[in-house]
């Protein structure tokens, strides 16, 4: 687990909270401020989201995090471009699905938005059915954010495989095939699934086969071609299960992961 992971999750269920009861408030002022306290929470949580993308492969002592990580500092639309790396396919989602471009929505809306709530300006106004806008640009960064932490991921897992002696790694996404380093053009049949499906051959030249869907981790084995899959929960002490899809798609110890797959097909 990364040393941000608890900052995120708790902001992620109030975000939803927000756009899933604010319309359920009779007073305008009360919908006002449901809103203008979720520009503030998705600001934040884009923050820690890019920070710990930045992070994702160092060790935070809690001391660290007590002095220098207490409040998040907010993203230009141009510096989240710059960390994130995102392309074309990318860009043109967020601007379908917001209907604004990648600077306007960062610069304009969110930041504009934020700074209006958190400090009484009249710049931006503020509604009731802010909350609307805030639900849909959460439901598409986070679909953003997870693919690009899934990459790494899968970079992170190629390597690895590479120094132990395995071979033949690749991902497969609705029966499309990628290996970790055209990944990311594999952004158009990402957002169709929630599900993706590992292969590489082990030392012993032995194929084995990973999926990530919404219920965890899991293995693949079956005794020949025709037998049945038998799926094997993929779990350790310390994270208890890998859960690639709920809004965690970097997982730094790699060592400790696939220690854990092997333990799955005892």
């Amino acid at each position: 687990m990364h040393r941000l992971d608890g900052q995120i999750n708790n902001i992620e269920p109030r975000i939803v909270a927000i756009y899933q009861n604010v319309a359920d408030q009779e007073e305008p002022s009360l919908q006002e401020s449901l809103s203008s306290y979720g520009w503030i929470l998705l600001d934040s949580w884009i923050a820690w989201r890019t920070l710990r993308f930045l992070l994702r492969e160092l060790d935070i002592a809690d001391n660290v995090h007590e002095k220098w990580f207490q409040t998040p500092s907010s993203y230009t639309a141009s510096q989240l471009k710059a960390i994130w790396k995102f392309n074309d396919d990318v860009t043109a989602y967020i601007e379908k699905q917001t209907d604004k471009t990648f600077k306007n929505l960062i610069d304009n809306t969110i930041q504009s938005k934020r700074n209006a709530s958190a400090h009484f300006t009249t710049r931006a106004v503020i509604t009731g059915r802010d909350a609307y806008e805030i639900k849909k640009i959460f439901l598409c960064l986070s679909k953003v954010f997870l693919f690009y932490e899934t990459g790494k991921f899968v970079q992170r897992m190629d390597n690895y495989l590479k120094q132990i002696g395995c071979t033949d790694f690749c991902v497969k996404i609705n029966d499309e095939i990628y290996d970790a380093n055209n990944f990311l053009e594999s952004f158009e049949q990402y957002i169709q699934t929630e599900e993706l499906y590992v292969e590489y051959v082990d030392g012993s030249k032995k194929k084995c086969f990973l999926v990530f869907n919404r219920d965890g981790c899991f293995t693949i084995s079956k005794e020949n071609e025709f037998s049945d899959e038998k799926y094997n929960n993929v779990l350790n002490d310390k994270i208890r299960k890998y859960d690639l899809f709920g809004n965690k798609g970097f997982y730094r110890d790699i060592e400790l992961f696939f220690s854990s797959v092997d333990r799955s097909y005892m």
